[in-house]
């Protein structure tokens, strides 16, 4: 059976906490009209790296499977990931949009009625992540195929990918995030085939160095995208090698970090929905404590989520719309008769 990699889920809850905490600072600065210094820098911080840093993990995970064994024909991987990924997604995201319309007064980002049949083509919400993952999962399994798992010419490919956002985007959400993070997905297959340089604290070092001087321009610079692509992967890289050595080395036992490393997909669901509860509660009684504000959201969006998902374990109503493989495999399994 293949082990699975506790460190990982480490990293995911780092990346998920760093998410959190992202739109916790958004939140409070739209929901309060306020420019702290503070906030904006902590917004900043943890922008430059959780998205990059999540779709380096999924690569590495992708890799770990295939090399285990699993995932190597395509059918069976496509499906697999559309369980995985795209039911989530369709569920999750039609009934965040009737929230967002049922309550357009209180949302930063607002909704339209042609936003729902659209959904298959601008994802709705914060919901792009999981259904671009399925994309990228997709798009980098074909490559591997087509080009015999040469990494060079995969790099040569999704390199030019990435940095057309220097000089175009198209408006869509899909396409333009489709093209800047199926690189960072790659680097974690990479790191993967080459685990001997986890080991060399010279790469942390050097991309530690590399985001330190990259990051006030790219905080003063938010438009321009060659800061962004170069503080991103200096960010993703420092934190994934960072991450790795201490929990490696330290021997990291925290089981409750580990928990949410493994829950992330109720934590990146359920925390936008809590957190905008939170903030049209404030904004009714009128209440302004910057501090109180971001740090109920930030302890919201852990621990309900956190809290949901010990209740959801093993019931079906419940934990299906999260893990909706777990139950379709049983039922195939009992429907087949293997015990």
């Amino acid at each position: 059976m293949q082990k699975r990699e506790e460190w990982l889920d480490y990293i995911k809850a780092f990346a998920i906490i760093c998410v959190v905490i992202g739109h916790a600072c958004e939140r409070t600065m739209t929901g309060i009209n306020t420019q702290s210094f503070l906030i904006r820098y902590l917004d900043f911080f943890v922008n430059s790296f959780h998205m990059p840093l999540f779709f380096m993990v999924s690569g590495y995970i992708y890799k770990n499977a295939k090399e285990a064994g699993k995932d190597a024909q395509f059918l069976p991987y496509l499906k697999k990931k559309a369980i995985d990924l795209l039911f989530p997604y369709t569920w999750f995201a039609i009934a965040i949009w009737i929230g967002k319309s049922v309550f357009s007064d209180y949302v930063v980002r607002k909704v339209e009625t042609a936003s729902l049949f659209e959904m298959f083509i601008e994802p709705v919400a914060f919901m792009w992540f999981i259904y671009l993952l399925f994309f990228i999962s997709i798009f980098i399994w074909v490559l591997e195929k087509v080009l015999k798992d040469n990494s060079i010419i995969i790099l040569i490919i999704l390199i030019p990918m990435t940095m057309t956002w220097i000089w175009f985007k198209s408006g869509n959400v899909l396409i333009d995030r489709f093209l800047f993070y199926s690189l960072f997905y790659y680097i974690g297959v990479c790191i993967y085939k080459f685990q001997w340089l986890l080991r060399k604290w010279i790469i942390a070092a050097v991309a530690f160095i590399l985001y330190v001087i990259l990051f006030i321009p790219y905080c003063n610079n938010p438009d321009i995208y060659a800061y962004k692509i170069m503080e991103n992967l200096t960010g993703a890289f420092f934190f994934f090698f960072l991450l790795h050595g201490i929990i490696e080395y330290f021997s990291l036992g925290n089981q409750a970090l580990l928990y949410i490393g493994k829950n992330t997909m109720y934590i990146y669901i359920m925390h936008p929905v809590l957190m905008n509860a939170f903030r049209m509660f404030y904004i009714k009684i009128n209440f302004h404590n910057t501090i109180i504000w971001l740090m109920s959201l930030i302890l919201c969006g852990i621990a309900l989520p956190v809290s949901f998902s010990l209740m959801a374990k093993d019931r079906l109503l419940l934990e299906f719309w999260f893990k909706p493989r777990i139950y379709i495999e049983r039922f195939e399994k009992k429907r087949r008769g293997i015990k």
